[in-house]
């Protein structure tokens, strides 16, 4: 397999040792608190709710309004990633968000609190790719390069997995904590950015940003993810839900239509022809609307159903969060030597077994068969994230490292809305569900699930159907278009 190469952004020389040490940790704590902020949320909601006064209704955007800013921004975020300084938009990104998380902790309206969260999102939007993109050109070292992207994939495991834990022992003594406890994580990264982050590559000249261009995918992707929200409250016929779907496709369409015509668009559309680009990235639409739809059923039924605390649903997840930490630099290897879509088709195979572990059985009550579940499916994502991330920046030239992040990091977001709001749709409530509407909703999760299997195979048959069953090299699959 081979990936871009990028010119370090200042000699080696003029880098001390401890700088070098400390990058890639940094860069991980900025992925990290995006996934710690996402899942430490939930087991708080109770809490809020009864803080506030907030009705279900509104407490929903606590949640909505993050992935609102966050999916609705990443595009704009990934593209200013590769046309301005990546390093001064990362830092500057932290520090807003600092400042919303406090803002938000000390919150005594459900309205101040929902705007820290949608600020906090967009941050998140522009963080991400700028720290992906900081990792892909500092790396230029193709061992290394993997080696840093395994770890930095793998973070977002045991940030949500920690999340979930820490989130109901934070939620436990005060739901403020929730949000302080992610400005402290920041207020250390943000100091210690400016130290360990190399000076980026001087611009040749100015760059244009299509601003109408910018206003319209934004706006699109934030009425998509809107009315995939509103389909669990209002059901996926009510005029509002059918209106933003409308107005997202609308929108969509004259974003594409900008872009053929613009001189300098904000997503060249050539970029969709790089190898591995698509494939990649609706491979992680379906495996992450897969993943956290089966965690958002699995989660509902342990609570209602059995009475089991946020501690106890965290502390359940957690051996797959941290089979994922562990393994995903093991696999970013293994890619470099078999490519990238054996290893994520073998990844959707484990995860299928993991949803159809619990669906077949028909059975979340046993510890050791939602263990069992929990432990394949930790094995399993970790390769088809892995794979599919690789295969979908590998054909990504250097300047375009920002907006290929950004696209593969939206397509995530847009496959969590996606899924999920299908799962809310046939699932219910389910306050007083029975076991049938527990299977309904992981049944959504198995179809997403079959759905990335099948554009993992058709990496796989590409593959071998391009340098015949006997010849087939890593860099073939991870290429391939």
């Amino acid at each position: 397999m081979t990936t871009p190469t990028a010119t370090r952004p200042h000699p080696p020389a003029t880098r001390k040792a401890w700088q070098t040490a400390l990058l890639l940790p940094v860069l991980c704590g900025v992925q990290f608190i995006d996934a710690f902020d996402v899942a430490a949320m939930g087991p708080a909601l109770p809490k809020i709710q009864q803080a506030l006064g907030m009705t279900p209704q509104t407490l929903q955007w606590v949640v909505t309004a993050y992935v609102l800013g966050y999916g609705g921004f990443l595009l704009l975020g990934g593209r200013l990633a590769d046309l301005f300084d990546r390093k001064r938009l990362l830092l500057v990104a932290l520090a807003v968000f600092v400042l919303a998380s406090i803002v938000g902790g000390l919150a005594t309206s459900a309205t101040v609190l929902i705007a820290a969260r949608l600020i906090k999102g967009v941050t998140a939007a522009f963080t991400a790719p700028a720290a992906l993109s900081i990792l892909l050109h500092t790396y230029d070292d193709e061992a290394k390069r993997h080696k840093a992207l395994g770890a930095f994939l793998s973070i977002s495991a045991i940030g949500f997995t920690g999340g979930l834990v820490l989130g109901g022992l934070m939620a436990a003594g005060t739901w403020r904590l929730v949000l302080l406890v992610p400005a402290v994580l920041a207020l250390v990264l943000l100091i210690l950015a400016p130290m360990v982050i190399p000076r980026p590559e001087a611009q040749a000249e100015r760059q244009r940003v299509d601003v109408l261009g910018a206003l319209t995918v934004t706006t699109a992707l934030m009425a998509l993810v809107y009315g995939v929200s509103l389909s669990s409250s209002h059901g996926w016929s009510s005029s509002l839900t059918i209106g933003s779907l409308a107005a997202a496709a609308v929108l969509g369409a004259a974003f594409v239509q900008m872009q053929r015509v613009r001189r300098s668009p904000l997503v060249p559309l050539a970029i969709f022809r790089r190898p591995g680009l698509a494939r990649g990235n609706i491979t992680i639409l379906l495996l992450q609307g897969s993943y956290i739809a089966w965690q958002f059923v699995a989660t509902l039924y342990l609570q209602n159903a059995h009475g089991w605390s946020p501690l106890e649903v965290g502390l359940i997840f957690a051996p797959g969060g941290f089979l994922t930490l562990l393994t995903a630099q093991r696999w970013a290897g293994q890619v470099m030597r078999r490519g990238a879509w054996p290893i994520a088709t073998a990844g959707m195979v484990l995860m299928l077994f993991g949803i159809l572990w619990t669906e077949t059985l028909g059975s979340l009550d046993s510890i050791l068969v939602f263990g069992i579940a929990t432990i394949v499916m930790g094995l399993g994502f970790p390769m088809s994230y892995v794979g599919a991330n690789i295969s979908a920046i590998a054909g990504a030239r250097p300047q375009e490292h920002g907006l290929a992040s950004g696209l593969f990091i939206a397509s995530a977001q847009v496959g969590s809305g996606v899924v999920l709001g299908v799962v809310a749709t046939v699932f219910g409530h389910a306050v007083h569900a029975d076991v049938a509407d527990y299977r309904a909703g992981l049944a959504v999760t198995l179809a997403a699930a079959v759905l990335a299997t099948a554009a993992c195979l058709t990496g796989l048959r590409r593959r071998t159907a391009a340098t015949g069953p006997n010849q087939a090299s890593p860099a073939s699959d991870t290429l391939d278009a």
